[in-house]
């Protein structure tokens, strides 16, 4: 195992699922045995949201299947699920968790982590987009952090210490320009696919509303989707799509009717 000693690492990291399953580096840093992943994050606290696929029970330990827009996870915990209602292959049902990476060597098959949450429970749909839009955004500061320890490699610069790890990322997983676009280009299309189930359940709410009132204001239908959680931008975005679409009209006054 490499050492880095000098370095310190996040309290939580923030990573996709299809990125954490892919990674093999493992370091020691700030005196604790770390996975790195291809974007360079320090995987040894891990905060996320899956959505719940399958539940398998032994004992003391539950495993839980869990998928994120970019593929699937494998969850152990000692925790019991703190909500009755999650059933086996119940794929509405969102978990956020707070765990522990533990890196292993294993036989026959490489490095691999093993996630130990601490801490999970379930979430709304809300909290599920969110948590892709979080990790997106530090997906590409990664990134960003990665293409500028190429630079300074290119161009003889000595590392700094932020850019120790980001320079050991950048020799184990062979990474260019090239290889940094396809992995923002997963950081995209997650959010594109978290953003084509938010607007389908905004444009449901929007003409519901519509609907049930026989017209509403643009602001107030505005008011009632920020009250419930959906971005302002977003919104707009969507009544301007059901214009569009012809599903619903707006007046000179800023009613809304469908």
């Amino acid at each position: 195992m490499q050492q880095e000693a000098a370095l310190s690492y996040p309290t939580a990291a923030r990573v996709f699922f299809d990125e954490l399953t892919k990674s093999d580096l493992l370091l020691t840093v700030a005196g604790v045995p770390v996975l790195i992943t291809p974007t360079a994050a320090c995987c040894h606290r891990l905060f996320a949201v899956g959505t719940l696929e399958a539940i398998e029970r032994r004992g003391k330990i539950t495993r839980l299947h869990l998928t994120d827009t970019t593929g699937p996870l494998t969850l152990y915990t000692k925790q019991r699920i703190p909500d009755e209602r999650v059933e086996v292959n119940e794929k509405s049902t969102h978990i956020a968790f707070l765990g522990t990476v533990h890196p292993r060597e294993v036989p026959g098959k490489g490095k691999r982590a093993v996630i130990l949450a601490d801490q999970l429970g379930v979430v709304t749909e809300r909290v599920r987009t969110l948590g892709i839009l979080m990790t997106a955004k530090r997906t590409m500061e990664r990134i960003e952090e990665l293409r500028a320890a190429l630079h300074a490699a290119t161009n003889g610069e000595p590392a700094g210490a932020a850019q120790r790890v980001a320079k050991e990322a950048i020799v184990h997983y062979a990474l260019d320009h090239e290889r940094l676009d396809a992995l923002a280009r997963v950081a995209v299309n997650a959010v594109n696919r978290a953003w084509e189930g938010y607007r389908a359940a905004t444009r449901t709410m929007i003409l519901e509303m519509l609907q049930s009132e026989r017209g509403m204001e643009r602001a107030k239908v505005m008011s009632a989707l920020q009250s419930r959680g959906y971005p302002a931008a977003w919104g707009e975005a969507v009544i301007e799509e059901l214009i569009m679409d012809g599903q619903c009209s707006e007046s000179e006054s800023g009613l809304l009717r469908c």
